[in-house]
């Protein structure tokens, strides 16, 4: 694949994230990707896993943030990797320890995607501001 063509495969990734269904992840993640995020307040310890535990993980968040968008920002390309500086923005369902049911919350979140055969085989989150809510 072309760097513009994996370019555009997270894109329509995103695009597709935006709509707040799961679908996003059987269409565009392989089902051997490696997944990896980083510490934030939310989850001091990180994250990591194969598809289930992204599934999982994907599952509580659109429950917790049904409205939840991203924006792309920035993207950098090369070869099989593209890295994606995102704005992820949306309001909590339920108060959850400092979050609060209705508010309004924003992070910034770079990612490291590397695709192979169309599909994202791996995915490394880094939260910039380290936790949603602070704006």
């Amino acid at each position: 694949m072309s760097i513009g063509e994996n370019r555009e495969i997270l894109l329509r990734c995103i695009d597709s994230y935006n709509l707040c269904t799961m679908d996003w992840l059987n269409t565009y993640y392989s089902k051997t990707v490696e997944w990896i995020s980083m510490p934030t307040q939310m989850d001091p310890n990180g994250r990591k896993g194969g598809f289930k535990e992204f599934w999982d993980a994907s599952e509580r968040f659109l429950q917790l943030v049904p409205n939840r968008k991203l924006r792309v920002i920035s993207s950098v390309c090369e070869n099989d990797i593209v890295i994606l500086e995102q704005e992820l923005k949306g309001n909590f369902a339920r108060d959850g320890g400092s979050f609060k049911a209705g508010a309004e919350s924003s992070a910034i979140v770079v990612s490291f995607f590397t695709i192979k055969d169309s599909l994202i085989i791996r995915h490394k989150d880094y939260c910039v501001r380290n936790v949603m809510g602070l704006t």
